[in-house]
């Protein structure tokens, strides 16, 4: 039973290894560091762009939330919101 025991060790010991030592030579094949840099600098410019568009549909809204909340305020009175704190006081 303990010759059961230390083969299943010396198993995982060998195979805890070898993965260590295949992720050591993947990584070292893997893509060169300018073609990295180049594909980060490509999706930073695509996020530029898709953040200047989603700022200009947020302000497209705010103009339509002021522009809808001006017509309501324009029925009910000044449209500041302060005709009945100054009954109140």
């Amino acid at each position: 039973m303990p010759n059961i025991v230390w083969l299943l060790g010396a198993v995982v010991l060998v195979w805890v290894i070898g993965d260590g030592i295949v992720r050591i030579i993947n990584a070292s094949r893997g893509k060169p560091i300018k073609r990295r840099l180049d594909e980060l600098e490509s999706d930073l410019a695509a996020m530029d762009v898709e953040l200047e568009e989603t700022r200009h549909r947020v302000e497209v809204i705010e103009r339509l939330v002021d522009k809808r909340n001006g017509s309501n305020r324009a029925g009910k009175g000044s449209g500041t919101g302060d005709d009945d704190e100054g009954q109140r006081a």
